[in-house]
């Protein structure tokens, strides 16, 4: 096939990929095909038709319009939605598709005059079973991680609340005691109660003479607030929903979710409580509950995860407002603060919301949950790891396959942690993937790509001006050249400078500048304590995770070196010391892949290097090449075993 053809074909796929869309049912057995075309979609339509339209070179390698069609991507639906939703529009599915649809046309009728399509050259040879494997594994861990993935903000439990009823986990119930529930509609699964009309009796028998204790244990979930109530002889405990949480004195209202423990003497004969939830309006609501009275600690766990995750409070807001925010992006565009929910009533935009906005196109196309956007995030994680590889044999052309290999369980293994760690941060898996694709445009020496994607990871986080900046010093270090990078650096800061400054000017105009910065400043610095490297869950552990992170790649360099792994290496090491000098509050999953990623390119460059050299493989060279192969298997299973008995917080 020629690559012109090669061209033609490719540009058709925005078509197929819109048309499936459009015709493929979401649910069933097509939802898997659905998803695939929606993650497509998102990632490189209308972004690389336009980019084969526009072109003026007459041969584009392959990686090279993939990474400029995605930032082309994100800047065109990202510039056109904002435009439709300060017209007052909201984003749909199909006004989205419409709208992808409308720039793929544009892009054709441009092809049409010009009369002339780019060839596209296949630039990385990469392995059949390799490409194979990377696609079959990314989707494998997604549902061996459905629990994390799939599962919305409604469930997940605080780990401080759930405390409570762990502490009484080990008081069995005695044989002479046993129990039974009647309530009108109520239907019981194992040890969950749904209870439609929100109301229930337990009666509770005491078989022997003399009285005996039972501890009740359940853990109450609604979808309104409102009080749930316990009377026991008259006595009545009320519970409200949501149950409050103190953060430093702060009284905070999480999901509509509650803890009830309450012991009880139960006399000879019977007992009966009554259970009731009732809503704000004094009305009956339907709620949920799970009875872990008695439980053995195992037979709770797998009856919790049956359901529900636990994560800590800092995390519940980053999971909360990842929803919500994504959500409130498809109806009107953010820049200080969202109106959040009636559990969360708002909060601050710490961040430029570039990919949040990015987000909500797979929040608006593959379904208004938190599934949605984790496919999206998964989908970013398998960019990263292609990102990543292309960069490990960049000027080298033939793939190494024990360093690609050793790269994708290496990047498995940071899925995994970051998935159970924090539900896949969303913000700084986007921010990185534009990050390694300009690093790769530096390294090409393309300046517009270069900048047009530094500037997408600039305006995905603050700290997405840092890591372009650093990349730059790194360059200039490793290339013993400034001219080039200083000039990138200025744009770039010009570009961000102006930024800032309708930041300014709106905000100013508004009267919320001011506490928006205030609210900014106390969330990235005067929040955070210091934790010094003996401490438990400090960055000593964040480290301990580093090294299964990294798959032992950086052991590669000691086989061979090169300006590019030099530089990758000089960038994470910069990096790892920001990290370790900086104030934290606890240690930061979620940073986990800035760091391991580029280890993993700089040491992989010199496994790949080796493997294409030619050169004899010494006992030396054997024995680090078989301990990185066992340290990424035994790092990646051990993982998978974390997977499995819970939550790494």
């Amino acid at each position: 096939m020629r690559r012109s053809s090669v061209a033609a074909f490719f540009f058709g796929g925005n078509f197929l990929a819109l048309a499936l869309l459009a015709i493929v049912p979401r649910t069933g057995a097509s939802g898997f095909l659905y998803d695939c075309a929606a993650i497509i979609a998102i990632f490189f339509v209308p972004g690389t038709a336009l980019v084969l339209a526009f072109s003026k070179r007459e041969r584009i390698p392959l990686f090279e319009l993939l990474a400029f069609g995605f930032g082309t991507n994100v800047i065109t639906l990202s510039a056109a939605t904002t435009v439709i939703k300060l017209a007052g529009t909201s984003i749909n599915r199909g006004l989205l598709l419409a709208l992808m649809a409308l720039c793929v046309w544009l892009a054709l009728l441009m092809l049409l005059r010009r009369r002339r399509l780019p060839a596209i050259h296949w630039d990385l040879r990469i392995p059949l079973p390799l490409l194979c494997a990377a696609f079959v594994s990314f989707p494998t861990l997604y549902v061996f991680l459905g629990g994390y993935t799939s599962l919305g903000p409604r469930q997940h439990w605080l780990i401080e609340q759930v405390q409570e009823i762990c502490d009484h986990i080990p008081d069995p119930v005695n044989p002479s005691i046993t129990r039974n529930y009647i309530g009108p509609g109520m239907a019981r699964t194992g040890d969950y109660l749904s209870l439609p009309r929100g109301s229930c009796r337990l009666s509770i028998t005491n078989a022997s003479v003399q009285p005996l204790a039972v501890h009740l244990n359940y853990l109450v979930a609604a979808d309104t607030p409102g009080v749930l109530t316990m009377t026991v002889n008259g006595k009545t405990d009320s519970h409200p929903l949501p149950q409050p949480f103190f953060d430093k004195g702060k009284q905070v209202l999480f999901q509509n979710q509650a803890v009830v423990s309450r012991p009880l003497a139960i006399p000879p004969g019977e007992c009966a409580v009554d259970i009731l939830f009732r809503d704000r309006a004094g009305r009956n609501a339907p709620c949920t509950l799970l009875d872990a009275t008695g439980l053995p600690p195992g037979q709770f766990n797998r009856a919790f995860n049956s359901n529900y995750r636990l994560v800590n409070f800092v995390l519940m807001y980053d999971i909360m407002e990842t929803e919500d925010f994504v959500g409130n992006l498809l109806r009107k565009p953010y820049l200080y603060h969202s109106y959040g929910t009636p559990e969360m009533p708002g909060y601050a935009i710490q961040n430029p919301p570039l990919s949040y906005i990015f987000a909500s196109f797979g929040y608006a196309l593959m379904g208004r949950n938190m599934a949605a956007v984790n496919k999206v995030a998964f989908a970013i994680l398998m960019a990263e790891f292609f990102a990543a590889l292309y960069l490990m044999h960049i000027g080298l052309g033939k793939v190494s396959t024990a360093a690609s290999t050793t790269l994708l369980a290496g990047t498995l293994s940071l899925a995994t942690l970051v998935t159970m760690g924090i539900s896949l941060h969303f913000m700084t898996h986007f921010m990185f993937l534009n990050f390694l694709l300009a690093c790769f445009f530096m390294l090409k020496r393309r300046a517009l790509p270069c900048i047009v994607l530094s500037l997408i990871c600039c305006c995905s986080a603050w700290a997405g001006y840092y890591f372009c900046a650093l990349a730059l010093l790194c360059y200039a270090i490793a290339w013993r050249e400034i001219r080039w990078p200083l000039r990138r650096l200025a744009v770039i800061t010009l570009c961000m400078g102006a930024f800032v400054a309708v930041l300014l000017t709106v905000g100013r105009s508004r009267g919320v500048f001011s506490a928006w910065l205030d609210i900014l400043l106390w969330e990235n610095f005067r929040r955070f304590g210091h934790a010094h490297l003996y401490q438990a869950g400090s960055k000593l552990k964040f480290l301990a995770y580093c090294i299964p992170g990294t798959a032992l790649l950086p052991l590669g360099l000691f086989l061979r070196r090169d300006k590019s792994a030099y530089f990758f290496l000089l960038f994470s090491g910069l990096y790892l010391a920001t990290l370790l000098l900086a104030p934290s509050n606890e240690w930061k999953i979620h940073y986990l892949p800035t760091v391991c990623i580029p280890l993993m390119i700089a040491g992989g460059r010199g496994i790949a290097i080796m493997g294409t050299s030619g050169g004899k493989r010494g006992w030396l060279t054997a024995a680090i090449l078989w301990l990185i192969l066992a340290g990424a298997i035994g790092s990646l299973l051990y993982m998978f075993i974390l997977g499995q008995r819970g939550t790494l917080i």
